[in-house]
């Protein structure tokens, strides 16, 4: 044997000899049908949230069969903030608040109009000492009303018992399965959807499994109807038709993702009145709201 042959030969037996890379894992299959559990977050866990607004300025004016409602612009608002779990049992018994910068815009300008929205910069805390959620500031001072108002959008999710437990907690569900959610819940889980008025329906379908963050997700298609202002003060039936994915963890029925879209919706454009003509001024006006858009995600630091 020549020494290239005898290279060879020692190289193919190193070769051999060598441990093998291994290939990576496939991943998971997912399964046809999803299990959720209804795990409380643990005392010290903290959350980062961040979530982006844009919706319209509604308002009202005469039309020639009643009143129309019309946007007199759009709003742009992302709350930016920390959720700490100071203390928790069976429902998350107190949690801390804590907001950063949260930008606030309209389209089109409006002159002094804030630049933050009211929560930026400020710390709460949310507890429940008689079963009811009791709202502080940082100095343990009660909000203001109107603040206080704006703050449940942000606190609402993250609370008490989390509210999509009540609708998913313990079940299985299977992939395509459609889940309805009670307008109680849907009011306190899915803010963002800027609900004026009572009722509407939301529907939850269930699509696929991921991993988001490090935590088992499963993913969801929403479709909901969400009264708006004309229906309780004017009677005049405008709806946010919203659509997109909704995003919840497995083991805790947290919602830690949104990305939905709504369009305003007139029912009445078809007629109302006994003749069943068209009603003209319940046609989108030309200053009919626009689109708006809600962006929500939880990231859970442990």
């Amino acid at each position: 044997m020549d020494s290239r042959s005898a290279f060879a030969a020692a190289a193919m037996v190193a070769a051999l000899l060598m441990p093998q890379a291994s290939k990576p894992a496939a991943p998971p299959a997912n399964a046809a049908e999803v299990t959720f559990g209804s795990e409380v977050l643990k005392t010290g866990t903290k959350l980062t949230v961040s979530s982006e607004n844009v919706w319209n300025s509604i308002t009202m004016r005469p039309g020639a069969s009643g009143n129309e409602t019309i946007s007199t612009g759009l709003n742009t608002g992302t709350a930016n903030f920390t959720a700490t779990v100071e203390h928790s049992d069976t429902s998350l018994d107190r949690v801390r608040f804590e907001f950063a910068k949260c930008p606030f815009s309209t389209t089109p300008p409006v002159k002094n109009a804030p630049t933050e929205l009211k929560v930026a910069n400020k710390t709460y805390e949310v507890s429940s000492p008689d079963g009811k959620a009791k709202i502080v500031d940082g100095s343990g001072a009660p909000v203001p009303e109107l603040e206080l108002i704006a703050l449940h959008g942000y606190t609402n999710p993250l609370t008490l018992e989390l509210p999509l437990v009540r609708v998913l907690g313990g079940k299985t569900i299977k992939r395509g399965e459609a889940v309805d959610v009670p307008w109680g819940v849907s009011g306190l889980v899915f803010t963002g959807f800027h609900s004026m008025a009572p009722g509407g329906t939301t529907t939850l379908t269930l699509t696929d499994e991921r991993v988001v963050d490090g935590q088992e997700c499963a993913v969801f298609k929403v479709a909901a109807t969400v009264p708006q202002l004309g229906n309780a003060q004017f009677r005049s039936r405008v709806e946010l038709e919203v659509t997109g994915e909704v995003v919840v963890t497995k083991r805790h029925c947290l919602l830690v993702g949104v990305n939905s879209e709504g369009v305003y919706a007139f029912p009445d454009a078809k007629g109302t009145g006994p003749d069943k003509k068209p009603a003209k001024e319940r046609k989108p006006a030309k200053d009919a709201p626009k689109k708006e858009t809600w962006k929500y995600h939880v990231v859970i630091l442990g």
